[in-house]
């Protein structure tokens, strides 16, 4: 895969169908930028979500998480949780808000997520974990 290719794949996880979390630790970028990292939680909404949810939260059950770094040019997954074990060791954020990412390609997506440095980091501790 060629690195122009990288980006791309993030540009596709965040603008696929599904509800999602976004954690970054700075703002998304696609293009020259910051150093940065960022999470993205797969979520399944389970039945009853819609109805009776905390804070708009609902039921959420995450089944996987994926972990992209950014150098300044190239987005890069580094990791994939898909066990359940492992998943549950990661807190998710009940303080995301919608966020609006462009694309590479100059259209706009708007995610659920958040830009909190300190979760990052927690993040980051339990993939060397």
């Amino acid at each position: 895969m060629g690195a122009s290719q990288i980006p791309d794949q993030l540009a596709e996880e965040l603008s696929r169908p599904g509800r999602k979390l976004l954690i970054a630790e700075t703002e998304i970028c696609f293009k020259n930028g910051p150093r940065n990292v960022a999470y993205i939680i797969e979520v399944e909404e389970r039945s009853g979500a819609a109805g009776g949810r905390a804070a708009g939260i609902g039921l959420r059950k995450p089944t996987a998480i994926m972990g992209y770094t950014f150098d300044g040019e190239h987005w890069t997954l580094l990791n994939k949780v898909t066990r359940e074990q492992e998943i549950s060791k990661y807190e998710l954020p009940y303080h995301a808000t919608a966020m609006d990412v462009t694309l590479p390609d100059g259209s706009t997506v708007v995610v659920s997520g958040v830009v909190d440095p300190e979760l990052v980091s927690a993040y980051q501790a339990l993939t060397r974990g």
